[in-house]
């Protein structure tokens, strides 16, 4: 009789053992549990801990450092490191987005005197290729995110500007220097207006790199906008210099914002030699 019941006892806290078990680890568990697995090695090292723990205490305006670029111009003292100013923290998505506080280097937006939209662009392969890896370890490389850029035509004169790409790195564009640049309450129409004039949020220096490599700057010693530069949007622009592509029409004429924070509705050739690069990274935190 006692064996009986020790062996009816086990028998039941076997099944529910075994009940137990279905309830824990079906469904979300199981789920969970692929998660785990597919969580980036990265997400787990001290760069990303820190840099997260960073972005959670940085408002939109606030700088980090991440990765190194050559700045000073200086060879021999090696890379300094690249200053990010914050310009949105997405919660929902929990993305966060910088750009580059200085103007890191001087490059032609194509190397071709033609419509050259975003996707096929130089600079666009530049970016997510050479400066990439010139600029980032592999752990810095695989913490950017790489996401949708969306490439809407000017919303000025309607110019397209390509197709959406996917990348980690890209540069601002028209709609961007309005919606983080221009402080302003009111329609966009207004804001689009106030975007057009002189605009200090907009500005950036550049470095003594990039002007070494032909980056026009501002020379007023005793000016605020001293060494200010201008630098490439991906946007397109020039209504004058419409050529025909792809049953639109296209132009080979880039914007770009002045070295007093002005957008430049006439643009730029892109071609342009003196113009800067102002780089764009996300970081999902």
């Amino acid at each position: 009789m006692i064996i009986n019941n020790i062996i009816k006892k086990n028998v039941l806290l076997f099944v529910f053992i075994i009940v137990l078990s279905k309830v824990c680890y079906s469904g979300g568990k199981i789920e969970n549990a692929n998660t785990v697995n597919s969580i980036p090695d990265y997400y787990f090292s001290l760069t990303y801990i820190n840099l997260v723990k960073e972005i959670n205490f940085k408002n939109k305006g606030n700088s980090i450092f991440f990765g190194y670029y050559e700045q000073d111009n200086n060879i021999e003292n090696g890379k300094e490191p690249i200053e990010w100013i914050l310009l949105e923290k997405n919660t929902n998505e929990r993305i966060a987005t910088f750009v580059s506080k200085y103007i890191l280097d001087c490059k032609p937006y194509s190397q071709s005197d033609t419509f050259s939209p975003w996707e096929f662009s130089y600079i666009r392969g530049w970016l997510n290729s050479e400066f990439l890896y010139n600029a980032f370890t592999e752990e810095e490389r695989q913490i950017i995110y790489e996401g949708q850029v969306v490439n809407n035509p000017n919303i000025y004169n309607n110019i397209p500007s390509g197709y959406n790409t996917v990348d980690k790195l890209y540069l601002l564009s028209i709609e961007d220097i309005i919606n983080y640049f221009v402080e302003i309450d009111g329609t966009l129409l207004q804001k689009k207006d106030f975007a057009l004039k002189k605009n200090f949020l907009a500005t950036s220096k550049g470095t003594e790199y990039a002007i070494a490599n032909g980056l026009r700057v501002l020379n007023r010693p005793y000016d605020i906008n001293h060494h200010n530069g201008n630098y490439f949007l991906r946007t397109f622009t020039g209504i004058e210099n419409r050529i025909w592509y792809n049953e639109v029409y296209g132009t080979n004429y880039i914007s770009y914002i002045s070295e007093f924070g002005q957008i430049s509705i006439d643009g730029t050739c892109v071609i342009s030699c003196d113009d800067g690069i102002r780089p764009v990274m996300r970081i999902q935190y």
